[in-house]
């Protein structure tokens, strides 16, 4: 179960014909960039998801809905975890700069 919810945070779909010609229907799921780190809480219950298009992602596990989209860097998300106590949300980017949520 967890491993399908990651997959479905973490694709796009991508319809094109067999040449690569023709329309392109790119459905965001979660993230529009590379995801860079996708990490569970203590409890299992959300999973915490960083991105190039700078932001962090809140999702609920067992519906794979996101919960919250924390934005405020202004680059390239590195990494994000949860605190021990899962309370809590640090975040790096590529500019060198951590945030605590």
């Amino acid at each position: 179960m967890r491993i399908v919810i990651i997959l479905t945070i973490l694709l796009n779909i991508d319809l094109t014909n067999a040449q690569g010609q023709g329309p392109k229907l790119m459905v965001p799921i979660g993230h529009t960039s590379t995801v860079n780190s996708a990490k569970f809480s203590p409890n299992g219950k959300k999973i915490v998801t960083c991105s190039n298009d700078n932001t962090v992602k809140i999702w609920d596990v067992e519906t794979g809905n996101i919960l919250k989209i924390l934005k405020g860097h202004s680059n390239v998300v590195h990494c994000s975890n949860f605190s021990l106590d899962g309370i809590y949300i640090s975040s790096g980017s590529m500019k060198k700069k951590a945030k605590i949520w």
